[in-house]
């Protein structure tokens, strides 16, 4: 989904022949990449944003083409978190491609358009030793990222979207908070699976708040860590128990679909990959096994009042 084309978080002709394209095919709904709420939240510094008014207009210019082809059409805000200013595939690729030994990394310096002294996350636990360490955010950090979050919404409203879509995902900034293995807090945003999902929760109150359309959540239902507790009883990794508690109370905050994925939070991942790993079919309880065993989707499906996609 990600692009790696936008020119300091503005979209380009690149977008509007990719996005398009889906809209010229007969697409219901086509869906913008994760867009940034801030320029540090961009996963790389080819992502694109929505933290400035001058990106209303390239955006605005993508919408209107693909509202003429008769599809509706929804931007995600994404906020990358501990996994900030990474370098974008292809050029991690040119850099091997000329020969560069330097230190294995994914981390963008300033010379590469990155920003690696202003990553933050929940903690200050680095994704792995190939990224940058974050900065763990302060309270009054988190007002300013809710704030982010809300005048994102007011551009969305200039731009002519129909849907947004919070990434809460693949180890980003809300997928942070949410599990244990990267939040040790011990503030009201630590500790007990209320205080880790309160930023969620809080970000969807901000967005609802201003936005009458409707409101998506992308969500990794596990982190395909060996186990969701401990013999103690003890929340250790992020996963299905957890994430259907958060899909209930988010659909109490006014999200109407939960878009399910899974893992991305941390490179020691147990992905059961093989065919269909992400979803089934079924819609029934799921037999007794570990999280890392199971498959997200029908497990939300089942259990909470919500719509839910994997």
């Amino acid at each position: 989904m990600a692009q790696y084309s936008a020119v300091d978080g503005h979209m380009t002709d690149w977008h509007l022949v990719h996005l398009g394209g889906f809209a010229t095919r007969g697409a219901g709904a086509v869906m913008f990449e994760a867009t940034a709420v801030t320029p540090e939240g961009r996963h790389t510094p080819e992502d694109p944003g929505i933290w400035s008014d001058t990106q209303i207009a390239p955006m605005r210019r993508i919408v209107d083409f693909i509202h003429g082809q008769g599809s509706t059409v929804g931007v995600q805000f994404a906020h990358a978190g501990r996994k900030a200013t990474a370098f974008a595939p292809y050029v991690l690729e040119r850099r091997e491609q000329a020969g560069y030994t330097g230190h294995k990394t994914d981390v963008a310096g300033a010379e590469d358009g990155g920003w690696p002294e202003s990553v933050i996350s929940s903690s200050d636990i680095p994704h792995s030793e190939r990224f940058a360490k974050p900065r763990a955010v302060a309270e009054e950090d988190i007002k300013d990222l809710l704030q982010a979050y809300a005048e994102a919404v007011e551009r969305c409203k200039k731009i002519g979207f129909d849907f947004i879509e919070i990434h809460g995902a693949h180890g980003y900034l809300i997928h942070s908070f949410c599990s244990p293995i990267s939040n040790n807090r011990t503030d009201k945003y630590g500790g007990s699976l209320e205080n880790r999902i309160r930023f969620p929760l809080e970000v969807i109150r901000t967005v609802r708040a201003i936005w009458d359309k409707p409101l998506f959540l992308r969500l990794s239902a596990t982190d395909w860590a060996e186990t969701e507790k401990n013999e103690s009883g003890e929340w250790v990794s992020w996963g299905i128990e957890q994430s259907v508690e958060l899909s209930r109370r988010a659909q109490l905050e006014g999200v109407d679909l939960v878009d399910v994925s899974s893992g991305g939070l941390h490179p020691e991942q147990k992905i059961p990959v093989g065919l269909d790993y992400q979803h089934t079919t079924g819609f029934g309880p799921l037999p007794d096994r570990t999280p890392a065993q199971r498959t997200a989707s029908p497990a939300l499906r089942y259990r909470p009042p919500v719509p839910v996609v994997p």
